[in-house]
């Protein structure tokens, strides 16, 4: 799978992307707060406004590897330190979007 690649490769092409990828999903979930009712609000805008991957659904991709907590904690350590990780994540739900058709493949 293509997220175990992404996790378990240390390049730096990688390292950019998969930072990337976190830090959209903690950006969204954390200015939900600010800007929406729920923390649904930040999928259902990033799947029908922009056609993004939302990121309760990035989540859920991700974490079919390793836990999104941990990811956030050891590749982005700055941000951990400032946010607090658990309090934001312990209040998702998986995400109504599936994730599968923001990824397409030519395989």
């Amino acid at each position: 799978m293509a997220f175990e690649r992404l996790i378990n490769n240390h390049s730096q092409e990688a390292n950019i992307c998969l930072s990337f990828l976190l830090k959209y999903v903690v950006y969204s979930l954390h200015v939900t707060k600010e800007v929406g009712y729920t923390i649904e609000a930040a999928d259902d805008v990033m799947a029908t406004g922009f056609n993004w991957c939302p990121p309760l659904a990035m989540c859920q991709a991700l974490s079919t590897i390793t836990p999104v907590s941990v990811l956030i904690r050891e590749r982005l350590p700055e941000i951990a330190c400032q946010i607090d990780i658990d309090s934001l994540l312990a209040k998702i739900r998986p995400s109504r979007y599936d994730y599968r058709p923001y990824f397409k493949t030519g395989r």
